[in-house]
């Protein structure tokens, strides 16, 4: 019950609101822990294995932040999958919110074109920072999503049938692939 004197009032502060409850807090966790293992780089926990060459624990840390060579996986080999993920499952929720305040369909577009542009020039940016010149790789995380944004963003605002289309092609371009050009014989480097 609030109190009728304001200097209760004022010493008690604002009256407790519930947080936002429009964001999920467990993207927001997981996208939190991606992007942990992401700056987690930056930290050289490798080096600091190799100053430290009898510490089992620095040496997994320094495992885990490398990719694995071929045969099974490290923390540092989900970051790029994970991030992935969490874009196709926080479109729809942002599709959902922007048609709520009345976006058209032609802003939602317009929207996801300038995201993706962003994600490629903030991509192409972070692998020049250390040779101090552009390095037009294609390679990192960013890059990747930002190519692929707009287009799996038009596919959410498609429909179901073009999903379903959508899938079924890329089933078949992977299979294409996979038959195409066969597994590495046990001598390849």
């Amino acid at each position: 019950m609030p109190s009728a004197d304001p200097a209760v009032a004022l010493a008690l502060g604002p009256p407790y609101t519930r947080p936002d409850q429009s964001r999920l807090a467990s993207i927001d966790a997981l996208r939190g822990a991606v992007m942990l293992l992401l700056f987690a780089e930056a930290l050289r926990s490798c080096v600091v294995a190799e100053a430290l060459p009898t510490s089992a624990f620095w040496s997994f840390v320094c495992q885990q932040q490398s990719h694995a060579e071929w045969a099974g996986w490290h923390l540092h080999d989900i970051i790029q999958p994970t991030f992935t993920f969490l874009v196709g499952v926080s479109m729809p929720l942002s599709i959902e919110r922007r048609r709520a305040r009345g976006d058209s369909n032609r802003a939602l577009m317009a929207h996801a074109v300038r995201r993706s542009v962003i994600f490629v020039v903030l991509g192409v940016a972070v692998l020049s920072m250390h040779p101090r010149f552009i390095v037009w790789k294609l390679e990192d995380t960013l890059t990747q999503i930002g190519l692929g944004y707009a287009f799996v963003f038009a596919l959410a605002l498609a429909g179901p049938r073009w999903w379903r289309g959508a899938l079924v092609a890329i089933l078949l371009g992977v299979w294409l692939a996979f038959a195409a050009y066969p597994v590495a014989g046990p001598d390849f480097d």
